[in-house]
């Protein structure tokens, strides 16, 4: 089967372009499946349900690289790893205390005291601990997948290549463990709490719908598309027609964006750098539940929100402004569109 490979981090660097044309010529099969999205690694999910449902094996078969992960990143990896049970191969850096449980710093320290008094010298003391920390960190986190199940190995790179040239593969077991503790207590509140605006759950399992997804997700234009701003959107509440088969539904106020477009309004007033044109798409949908009765009047009240976006490549959002006053069009409209319904001041 054809593998996909996903790239994932919270900035595209320039250099990604390069990347991906040095892969892709050395390994000319992942043409059309080398993506690079930018999110953050809390926002990756991983052996979902429909993973599970195509796969007999409960481990995933998606396996994750972490790259000079910089501290307590590597140990969200792991985390993220065994929440999932996907086999990992980590190279981490830049390690730190913050990796550790209160018991394992105590460990650490009580060590450390014990093997710097045997040094000569300030600067040979100092390297010590620099080495000694990340020998420790990277020794509890072997310990602590062995503990989830894996199967862990631990291998080094030439120096010439990075100075942090420790790497660890680990496996997940074959068979699905009753319960698995995060690798580090640190690492599991990173998986909690809500997305900000702009950040979407990035799904990485090796099903049709994550592949889909992740292609939709990848690339610059589909970065910058996620960190606009909502598109403008008012709600408008509606007298329906007394008779109930003429009541107006979404889909009929969805229509009236080719009346507005046909009226060839531009706005003067330049968003993301560019002059908006009120060719536009419209959503429409209820903003209640189900239509009010004004006994008093004998007629039904139906709300409805009215969301506003430009027809571009990038679904950029219109300026409020304009928004606004393609709104009052709208508004203007419906009466003449839809006989017997009036807008509600």
């Amino acid at each position: 089967m054809p593998r996909t490979a996903v790239c994932i981090d919270k900035r595209m660097p320039l250099s990604a372009g390069k990347v991906a044309a040095a892969m892709l010529q050395e390994y000319p099969s992942l043409q059309g499946r080398w993506h690079f999205v930018e999110g953050k690694l809390g926002a990756v999910t991983i052996n979902s349900k429909e993973q599970n449902q195509e796969s007999s094996s409960s481990s995933s078969n998606t396996l994750l690289c972490g790259i000079h992960a910089c501290g307590i990143l590597s140990d969200q990896i792991l985390a993220l790893a065994v929440q999932g049970s996907a086999p990992v191969v980590l190279l981490p850096c830049c390690h730190t205390k913050k990796s550790l449980d209160e018991m394992e710093r105590k460990d650490y320290d009580q060590n450390n005291q014990m093997v710097s008094v045997q040094q000569d010298g300030p600067k040979k003391e100092e390297s010590n601990k620099e080495g000694s920390l990340a020998e420790f960190v990277d020794l509890q986190r072997i310990k602590r997948l062995q503990q989830a199940g894996y199967d862990v190995q631990r291998t080094y790179i030439p120096r010439q290549f990075t100075p942090q040239n420790s790497i660890i593969l680990a496996s997940p077991p074959l068979t699905q463990q009753k319960s698995q503790s995060p690798p580090s207590s640190r690492s599991s509140r990173y998986r909690k709490g809500s997305l900000p605006h702009g950040h979407v759950l990035i799904p990485i399992d090796d099903t049709t719908t994550a592949k889909t997804i992740v292609r939709s997700m990848a690339g610059r234009d589909a970065a910058m598309a996620r960190k606009l701003p909502p598109s403008p959107a008012f709600c408008v509440s509606l007298a329906m027609p007394e008779d109930k088969h003429h009541h107006v539904k979404p889909k009929g106020l969805s229509a009236l964006d080719g009346i507005l477009s046909s009226n060839e309004k531009r706005s003067t007033k330049p968003t993301y750098g560019a002059t908006l044109s009120t060719r536009m798409t419209i959503h429409v949908d209820y903003a209640d539940s189900e239509a009010f009765f004004h006994a008093s009047s004998a007629r039904y009240f139906r709300t409805f929100r009215i969301e506003y976006g430009i027809d571009a490549k990038l679904d950029r959002d219109i300026h409020k402004e304009a928004a606004m006053e393609l709104h009052k069009e709208m508004c203007r409209q419906i009466p003449v569109e839809f006989p017997g319904c009036t807008v509600r001041s």
